[in-house]
């Protein structure tokens, strides 16, 4: 009787342990099943069928319980079996031998109802399972809603045969009396044959194809482009009909794969590193040399620091010395320089536009899967974030690198505060830590980037989720120790100008001269920026409206990032490029609304797994037309944006050798005298030779040097002291730039040189199809005094305020040196440079 107490008391255990308090009902019958609990187990099963998956998996496991009923009756018999057992002696012997058989059929009636009832919960939960991916597999068919291959059904198909063969195995049930073995090898060559033969080929090339057209028509494009005697329109009329027709095509594959929410995000990846190459590499394989006097002028400060070998901020290097108290760029790439063993950073930068969008993907991927785990929108906000950056900041300079750090942070501050969770505060502080190094690299590679960092990470400080103090103490601790030793020699001389702009918003915003597009072409290229950007903002507009208040409740961060840039136009002008700076930091937010404003509003935003309002595919003209064409036509405003004024930013190779050929001659203490720095190796030998473009001079001197060149450009070059030598350099880029930008006409610039070549106070030293320079070969009679240099904005700005002209010219050329980075591409050549005038 003890074996049999402790053999009822594990089974009660062992059915304790599998219930919850609640068990199937059934009876106990000598070994047969109730016919009225199979008809109550059936009606069970039929309404099961018809409940939620959840509800159908908690009446699953209720059927693996015993059945308490027949353990009820098997423990009132031991108890009866144990009260006769403890009666009176008379009779032992039978009774008690009785009361044993009676306790031992009750021992075995309770433990094959516990089998009885687990096979019957094995034999449920194998139908049950059968039955769910019978029903939730895709059905096969020719072509899905969208209109492509549904060979993915077969795999699934395959897939579930698969693994309702392996539950069927494993409740020891039989399919129709076949083999479970069988029919699970059969599933097994279905997906096989299904994956290695059927199964990717339609499907992979259907997706694929406008990829492949659209890269092999770019391909031929290219070898079809004839870059040379580039017009006023840049490389557009360059590029043939094959061109227009694969980028075309690229953006019309983008749409179709990427508007199905399920689909991997290989193919929305694949798709813009097509765009990116069309857009970003198209230049470093037409041109044979970098673009970007800017670009040009970086390498030559990256040989200095090879050569040099330390950092030079003293007077030695005039206003040149300022790249050297911001030197992380150049550091770094001189470093890289010397680990590929390059002759010098020449021969990558003309790649660095791609390299640079590139590093932009990451963080961009981050900041927007933040707010949305919808992949249609994160994809084509950052499709359209790419072809809306026509800014041209990512050549080769600091603040290309600079603007990928800064949203690296951004992105890590957002994705932290949205994915807070208790008892990870050493988690925070290993991010915290790691964002340090990225905090010092904006400090000390750009000026105005850590400043956008500080705007940017006081503004989420509004937001309560977000009220981290941390890493905007951190920023600013680094840049005031930066800024108040390293650079600060700088800072005394810009900082009385920085509080005089302060406020003058309309005066920041001003290109000024020598920075308005003059021409058919240099307009046609401004005005297809313009209508871009504005495109791209009206989109952000709709997007906010259509959202509603989840989108914008939500995605709060994006629009106080996007609303910060503009304040900066209130504290200074940046050298006429602020307003190009300002729209390029708001891109990434406002591209996440452009992009909503394209799609259906899919609820939830965030990641909710089961959530309902789940994205699906977009159909119809509405959505599954319109996008397209506007990501065709958004796609096509890009290339006169970005490559329309590439008469100005482009060097043929002969021009870069005539320049070579100079500055390989030029002893130490030369001067080089020329209209424009927008030239190749303008800033060649910085550290040696001296630099003077008469077009930044007075627009006095320079109508003087127009009546009369040769005369008065010898009294301007007259003075350099023995052994150095003073030069006159004329080349096309210079007369592509002071043409497109309403200074010079060519015809001036020619006169120019027809008078030099003329005179016998200049000896024409070397010439070909890209420019000539000229020695001065000895120096005319004491000449008059000239004008004090100031340019003709300040000019013209006096005169509009009432202010003395000098006065103006004075803080104008102040305001110069309040940077060290190029202009937009949209204005290249206008950037403030830190030129050094010998005379």
């Amino acid at each position: 009787m003890a074996l049999s107490v402790v053999d009822l008391r594990k089974a009660q255990r062992a059915s304790g342990e599998r219930t919850d308090g609640s068990g199937s009902s059934g009876s106990r019958a000598e070994g047969n099943e109730n016919s009225g609990a199979d008809e109550s187990h059936e009606s069970e099963e039929a309404s099961a069928e018809q409940r939620p998956p959840g509800e159908r998996a908690d009446e699953e496991s209720s059927a693996e319980r015993p059945n308490e009923s027949t353990m009820a009756l098997s423990v009132a018999e031991l108890r009866r079996s144990q009260r006769a057992a403890s009666g009176p002696a008379d009779g032992e012997g039978p009774r008690e031998r009785l009361n044993e058989s009676t306790m031992a059929l009750s021992v075995a009636d309770l433990r094959e109802a516990q089998k009885a009832a687990q096979e019957a919960a094995r034999r449920k939960a194998a139908r049950n399972a059968a039955e769910h991916t019978a029903k939730t597999a895709p059905k096969p068919a020719e072509s899905g809603p969208t209109g492509e291959s549904t060979n993915e059904s077969t795999m699934a198909l395959a897939v579930a045969d698969l693994r309702m063969a392996e539950a069927r195995r494993a409740a020891g049930l039989t399919d129709s009396g076949l083999d479970d073995q069988a029919t699970m090898n059969l599933s097994v060559a279905g997906l096989r044959a299904a994956v290695t033969e059927r199964v990717p080929w339609p499907y992979l090339l259907r997706l694929a194809a406008p990829l492949i057209v659209g890269l092999v028509l770019w391909l031929v494009a290219v070898a079809l482009t004839d870059a040379s005697n580039l017009t006023d329109y840049g490389l557009v009329p360059k590029l043939p009909i094959v061109f227009w027709v694969g980028l075309a095509a690229l953006t019309v594959g983008f749409w179709i794969v990427v508007r199905d929410p399920q689909r991997s995000n290989w193919w929305p990846f694949a798709y813009t590193m097509g765009l990116l190459l069309m857009e970003r590499a198209t230049q470093a394989m037409v041109y044979p040399t970098p673009l970007y006097a800017w670009a040009w002028k970086h390498d030559a400060v990256i040989d200095h620091l090879i050569d040099a070998g330390r950092l030079q901020r003293g007077a030695e290097l005039g206003d040149m010395a300022v790249y050297d108290q911001w030197p992380g760029f150049f550091t770094a790439q001189a470093a890289l320089v010397e680990l590929t063993g390059a002759e010098t950073a020449a021969s990558f930068m003309a790649w660095w536009p791609l390299f640079s969008s590139l590093l932009l993907l990451g963080p961009l991927l981050l900041i927007y899967r933040t707010f949305t785990q919808d992949r249609r929108l994160i994809w084509t906000a950052v499709w359209i974030f790419y072809v809306a950056n026509w800014v041209g900041q990512d050549y080769y300079s600091p603040q290309s690198l600079a603007f990928a750090l800064h949203l690296g942070v951004i992105a890590v501050a957002l994705r932290r505060a949205e994915r807070r969770a208790p008892g990870r505060r050493s988690r925070q502080m290993v991010w915290t830590a790691l964002l340090v190094p990225l905090i010092a690299g904006i400090v000390i590679a750009h000026q105005l980037t850590p400043v956008m960092l500080a705007v940017s990470l006081g503004s989420l400080l509004l937001m309560r989720r977000y009220r981290d103090w941390t890493l905007l103490i951190i920023l600013m601790l680094v840049f005031l120790s930066w800024n108040l030793t390293a650079s600060l020699p700088f800072l005394k001389e810009a900082v009385p100008d920085m509080i005089n702009s302060f406020g003058k918003v309309a005066d920041n915003l001003e290109r000024g001269y020598g920075a308005k597009p003059t021409g058919t072409g240099a307009l046609v290229a401004s005005w297809a920026a313009r209508i871009l950007s504005a495109a791209v903002v009206l989109l952000a507009a709709i997007g906010l409206v259509r959202g509603g208040k989840l989108l914008r409740h939500r995605a709060r961060p994006l629009l106080l990032l996007a609303g910060m840039p503009p304040l900066l136009a209130i504290a200074n002008g940046y050298g006429s490029e602020m307003i190009f700076r300002v729209l390029m930091f708001m891109l990434p937010a406002l591209c996440f609304f452009a992009a909503a404003a394209l799609l259906p509003v899919a609820r939830p935003l965030a990641a909710e797994p089961g959530g309902k309002g789940r994205p699906t595919t977009v159909k119809g003209f509405r959505y599954g037309v319109v996008p397209a064409v506007v990501l065709v036509m958004l796609t096509a405003l890009f290339v006169p944006s970005y490559s329309g004024k590439d008469r100005l930013s482009y060097f043929p190779p002969e021009e870069v050798a005539l320049v070579q050929k100079l500055f390989d001659q030029a002893p130490k203490g030369s001067l080089v005298v020329a209209a424009h720095r927008n030239y190749p190796l303008a800033y060649d030998s910085y550290w040696d030779v001296g630099h003077y473009w008469f077009l930044d001079d007075a627009k006095t001197h320079v109508d003087a040097i127009v009546k009369d060149p040769a005369g008065t450009l010898a009294s301007d070059m007259g003075g350099v002291e023995p052994p150095g030598k003073a030069y006159l350099l004329l080349t096309q880029g210079q007369m592509a730039n002071s043409e497109m930008n309403g200074m010079l006409t060519g015809d001036d610039l020619r006169n120019i040189e027809r008078s030099v070549a003329a005179s016998p106070l200049f000896k024409e030293l070397a010439r070909n199809s890209a420019g000539v320079f000229f020695e001065l070969k000895r120096t005319p009679a004491p000449p008059a005094a000239k004008p004090a240099a100031k340019d003709r904005k300040a000019e013209t700005g006096a005169k509009g305020r009432g202010e003395e002209p000098a006065k103006s010219a004075e803080n104008a050329a102040k305001a110069k040196n309040t940077e060290t980075d190029d202009s937009a591409a949209g204005s290249s050549g206008t950037a403030v440079g830190l030129m050094r005038r010998t005379s």
